[in-house]
């Protein structure tokens, strides 16, 4: 027996599979957002977040077939998700690439402000410590040898 859905659930097939496509592009804004924030310059770990996006793009249209589409895949579920992608990326993405670099530049300057500079300060101080400690360990091991010659 073969399941033909009315023109009224594959209506709702289609503007559901656009909500996927614009998930999928929340999806790709939020890995854009870590590039941006944990790597500055080309990494090899970067590359991991471009093979992730599609795969969890392409596990999300998978179970949004199954559960939505009834496991049959349509073109027009296919062609929706694109348009849901594209229709975010060229609307709310712009904003958001800006919102982003605002983004990345607050996040890196407070974690430099609140860990990186904490972290200097206090090799800094241990740097102290080392050297005072060393000098007196010195001291002693030199006042050592001079009372030992008299």
């Amino acid at each position: 027996m073969i399941y033909l859905p009315t023109i009224e659930l594959q209506t709702k097939y289609f503007f559901y599979s656009i909500f996927v496509g614009v998930l999928i592009a929340l999806i790709y804004d939020l890995f854009r957002l870590i590039r941006k924030i944990i790597y500055k310059k080309i990494n090899p770990k970067l590359y991991l977040s471009d093979i992730l996006t599609p795969i969890i793009a392409s596990l999300l249209l998978t179970v949004f077939t199954v559960v939505f589409g009834f496991g049959q895949i349509r073109i027009y579920s296919i062609l929706g998700s694109i348009i849901g992608f594209v229709i975010y990326i060229n609307t709310v993405g712009l904003l958001t690439f800006r919102i982003e670099d605002f983004l990345s530049f607050i996040i890196s300057k407070g974690i430099a402000f609140f860990v990186v500079k904490p972290i200097l300060f206090l090799l800094k101080v241990l740097k102290k410590i080392k050297c005072i400690l060393y000098n007196e360990l010195n001291q002693r091991k030199t006042g050592d040898l001079s009372e030992q010659g008299e």
